[in-house]
């Protein structure tokens, strides 16, 4: 303790140092409980807010990412049915124009057999007229050269 007592002495400390520090620690308690515990109270409710709100806007975030992902499947789902459905649209059209194509197709052939007998039935006619009167010609070709 005496050399404690030194060092305070060479420090310029007299008696009057254990009054100042017990002034110090009462000013301290007094402060502390007046000002610093309100002040941590202070503190500890705004960090508590911001974490809470920190906290809260990634569930936000995580929400949005969840609702976001579930919209963007939606969406694939609701295109890939449209598009099934325009290809099984097109699909339908193209088979109905291929019916059409077929019925034309077998038209025009039915057509073309029916001009194509009545055709040959007239030339068969023409043929059958030629021959007769070829018959006629000849006869009389044969009496001019004769006679």
């Amino acid at each position: 303790m005496g050399q404690l007592a030194a060092i305070f002495n060479q420090l310029g400390a007299d008696a009057s140092f254990l009054h100042q520090f017990g002034l110090f620690l009462a000013v301290f308690v007094v402060l502390r409980t007046v000002f610093l515990n309100k002040l941590q109270f202070v503190l500890e409710i705004r960090e508590n807010k911001t974490t809470k709100l920190e906290r809260s806007a990634e569930r936000k975030f995580q929400e949005a990412s969840v609702l976001a992902d579930e919209y963007h499947g939606k969406v694939r789902r609701v295109r890939s049915a449209l598009l099934a459905e325009a290809e099984e649209e097109r699909a339908r059209a193209v088979a109905e124009q291929k019916r059409r194509l077929a019925e034309a197709e077998s038209e025009v052939e039915r057509r073309v057999r029916e001009e194509g007998e009545r055709l040959r039935g007239e030339a068969g006619a023409l043929r059958e007229g030629l021959l007769a009167q070829a018959g006629g010609f000849a006869d009389g070709l044969a009496r001019k050269l004769a006679g």
